[in-house]
Parts: C-alpha cells; sequence; structure tokens
C-alpha cells in the first residue's frame, strides 16, 4: 500500500536525488523503531504533479548482513529525458 510522504517543488536533478536520499533515510529509520512492522524493503516514487509522468524510483532493501534498510541498486530518474526548465514535483 502506497502513501503521499510530501509534496515538493524540485528544481534541478541534484534537489531529485538529495530530496529522495533524505526521504529513503527518514523512512527507512522510520521502519526500523522496535515497534514498527518488519519489512523487507520499500519504494519511493517521484510523479510530476502536473502530468503524473513518473520522474524517479529509490528502493530500500533489508540488508540479509545487518539487517538495516539500506539503498538498493534500484535507482532510477528521468532527469536524462527531462528539460533542465522543466520544473519536477515528487
Amino acid at each position: 500500500m502506497g502513501g503521499t510522504l510530501t509534496d515538493e517543488l524540485i528544481q534541478c536533478c541534484a534537489e531529485l536525488k538529495a530530496v529522495f536520499r533524505a526521504h529513503g533515510r527518514l523512512i527507512a529509520r522510520l521502519l526500523s523503531a522496535p515497534t514498527a512492522p518488519q519489512h523487507d524493503g520499500f519504494r519511493i516514487i517521484g510523479r510530476r504533479e502536473d502530468s503524473g509522468a513518473l520522474v524517479a524510483v529509490f528502493e530500500w532493501v533489508r540488508s540479509r548482513e545487518t539487517g538495516d534498510l539500506v539503498p538498493s541498486q534500484l535507482t532510477w530518474t528521468a532527469c536524462a529525458y527531462v528539460h533542465p526548465d522543466q520544473q519536477l514535483v515528487a
């Protein structure tokens, strides 16, 4: 089940990655609380507010070695495909 964490105006690709890293750490910390249900991981998906087009996907998974939630290799952004003067909202 998904939910909306926040709506943030993102002006450039560097901001997009920074916001998703920060939100990933926050969610991982929340899901690591002793009283939180155990999850194998989670995904953060960003879409443009105006069109709903997918602009980013970041995935975190539970490490088999440590049991911590860590960023996975699945990190994708549409930055290479989006004109630089367009505003992204994630």
